[in-house]
């Protein structure tokens, strides 16, 4: 607010008098003295008047009397009034006080008293009306009022009597669900959590009524303040069905960006796939967007950033590159919140944050965003400009603590990308590598050493790059074998009458290789520290699938430590005709995120030779490739694909016959 005073004359001429100072010889201190006496000259009149007459704990004991004898309204105009005051008629409640016995009057009762006052708000609340016409949805302070009453005795009740609570009939909470959603609580953290608690309660005896009052609550809300307090209390009620009917809410478009955006951030919270697709779907630039609509593309934006487990990413990153006056407002909007909740970027992958501080950096430069500090060291204040150089900082830090090596070459990107800080950011890149190496190094055990020195095929596998490369390895070895003094190329060949030849199909050859996989890294335990799981893709008709998994499974007692590793392969004969698409489109498009896997290895059988029978339609498109051409293609284009920790290599084994 200061900062604000300093920078904006007309906030200035409203609040001044908070900020400014008051000379001592002025009119205005002068005034100010004068109003300090005739306070204290109140004061003491008050501390001379005389006590009540009759005394308010006789005040008290009647309106016991009447509402035991059947006026249920001197519950609200009399007691819960009277409660209020102290014996010397004096009282400092708060009229929304929302706790009977903080109340001068409970404080003072004896023991039988409290209970005719607890016997008497069980009798309010079963036969007591709340009286909330002209006053739900208000906003009014009411000296008394019977919805008042009504929830300072509900909450007199959940103490002392919970069983009679539970036990109310749901009309009854029926009847009163509108006020204890309207009551204005101003609590702490602990009070707001059982009111909360008591909104919940109510949901679930009256679940219509809560709706209908939540939603008639949100316009008038969004009505008279622009922004919501009431979706805050619903804590303990998310369901379904309350969610889905909010979601239509925030499809009004009468909602200020303010009330959409705490709409958004409750449903987004609970996890309604409707309310993200809706708000995605107000993120997603058009063409022609006008300058009415981009403030509600921005809330949703704010929401999806810190509400959503990968804060929105694959929708806002293009959007933000699309619309240049939306980025820069977004930006604005979470500077602050992103600084101190490293939001979006810790649920980023290394590339995207590193992309991410890239823009930041062109967008606001260190030149101009900047951090100042005081001669104690302390900053001089912490503005837009602070709070957007304080976010765009913490990205390279972020990076620094993942303790991957992943991190460590975006940051070295980053540093080619600006080699201006090269000479600030070397520190970050040797802090980064040490914690990639610290989190990522295991000792290998005693037993697992005996047996790399035993067999000169053992691998140890830790990730997936070290079982990719042992897949690699072994399909090195089926190629020997198939091209062998007896070779086994012809298991993959069927003769025809006529003695010509032609390849099996792709499905029996991706089941030769996963034969061949089973027994080389399954049977001879060539991964010394793991079980091998090799498994074919399911699909829905035959011969659909022709991608193999490949799963090494840690084992022992550091199994957990080290966790699962998984390669994806697909094969391919060569006589495909999409042979340098399907990497792309089949092997990483479907497959790795079919099975969330970042580690593929694309297998194309080369089958070509004199014997293959040349009416064989196959034949015809196979012959035209050469292998040493295919191969670089392939390899090109797996190199292309691969990124962050996404690898893809490429394997062309030789099928053909001698």
């Amino acid at each position: 607010m200061y900062l604000a005073y300093r920078r904006d004359p007309t906030l200035a001429d409203e609040v001044g008098r908070f900020f400014d100072s008051v000379e001592l010889t002025s009119k205005q201190a002068d005034e100010q003295r004068r109003y300090h006496r005739e306070s204290l000259r109140w004061g003491e009149e008050r501390e001379r008047e005389s006590p009540p007459d009759p005394p308010l704990a006789e005040r008290v004991l009647h309106a016991l009397d009447n509402v035991e004898a059947g006026d249920i309204g001197a519950f609200w105009q009399r007691l819960d009034y009277f409660l209020k005051f102290d014996a010397n008629g004096r009282s400092r409640t708060d009229p929304t006080e929302w706790d009977l016995t903080a109340l001068p009057g409970w404080r003072a009762a004896d023991a039988e008293t409290r209970d005719r006052i607890v016997s008497a708000a069980k009798r309010y609340i079963l036969e007591g009306e709340p009286g909330i016409d002209g006053w739900l949805g208000e906003d009014t302070i009411w000296e008394t009022h019977p919805a008042y009453a009504g929830y300072r005795a509900l909450r007199l009740l959940t103490k002392f009597a919970p069983d009679f609570v539970a036990d109310m009939p749901d009309e009854v909470w029926e009847r009163w669900a509108p006020v204890i959603l309207d009551y204005p609580v101003f609590a702490s953290t602990e009070e707001a959590g059982l009111h909360q608690e008591l909104v919940a309660i109510a949901y679930r005896r009256a679940p219509g009524r809560v709706i209908d009052t939540v939603l008639f609550l949100v316009d008038k809300e969004n009505e008279k303040q622009g922004f919501l307090s009431i979706v805050h209390d619903l804590k303990g009620c998310w369901d379904e069905r309350l969610a889905r009917a909010v979601l239509d809410k925030a499809r009004d478009e009468r909602l200020t960006p303010s009330c959409l955006l705490s709409v958004l951030t409750d449903l987004l919270d609970y996890g309604l796939d409707e309310a993200r697709e809706f708000a995605e779907s107000l993120v997603v630039s058009r063409p022609g967007v006008s300058e009415d609509e981009r403030p509600q593309a921005v809330v949703a934006a704010q929401a999806l950033v810190f509400h959503t487990p990968d804060a929105g990413w694959s929708v806002l990153w293009p959007a933000m590159h699309q619309d240049e006056e939306f980025s820069q407002q977004l930006g604005e909007a979470i500077a602050n919140t992103a600084h101190h909740s490293n939001f979006p970027q810790k649920c980023l992958t290394e590339l995207e944050a590193a992309d991410l501080y890239i823009w930041l950096m062109d967008r606001y430069p260190p030149s101009n965003y900047f951090i100042e500090y005081r001669d104690d060291g302390h900053l001089t204040a912490i503005g837009l400009r602070e709070s957007i150089a304080l976010w765009r900082d913490d990205i390279p830090q972020d990076l620094r603590d993942r303790g991957t090596f992943e991190a460590c070459r975006q940051i070295e990107r980053i540093m080619e990308t600006f080699p201006a800080l090269r000479e600030t950011m070397k520190w970050t890149l040797y802090q980064a590598k040490a914690e990639a190496r610290l989190k990522t190094w295991v000792a290998a055990e005693p037993a697992e050493v005996r047996e790399l020195t035993a067999e000169r095929a053992a691998r140890l596998v830790r990730n997936s790059d070290q079982l990719l490369d042992v897949v690699i390895e072994s399909l090195g070895r089926l190629e020997e074998k198939l091209r062998g003094e007896t070779p086994a190329a012809p298991d993959l060949w069927n003769e025809r009458d006529d003695g010509s030849q032609r390849p099996k199909g792709e499905e029996r050859f991706s089941d030769y290789v996963k034969r061949h996989l089973q027994e080389d890294l399954g049977h001879r335990g060539v991964i010394v520290n793991r079980e091998v799981v090799i498994r074919r893709g399911e699909g829905k008709g035959r011969g659909e699938r022709t991608d193999i998994r490949v799963d090494a499974l840690a084992r022992g007692p550091r199994a957990e430590e080290y966790g699962p590793v998984t390669v994806i392969i697909e094969t391919k004969g060569n006589w495909y005709r999409r042979l340098y698409h399907e990497m792309e489109a089949q092997l990483v498009g479907r497959y790795l995120q079919e099975n969330r896997c970042r580690h593929g290895l694309y297998l194309v059988g080369w089958f070509n030779c004199p014997q293959w029978d040349t009416d064989d339609p196959r034949n015809r498109v196979a012959m035209r490739r050469d292998p040493n051409d295919t191969l670089d293609k392939l390899r090109a284009k797996a190199a292309d694909l691969s990124h962050g920790e996404l690898r893809v290599e490429t394997f062309l084994i030789n099928a053909a016959l001698r």
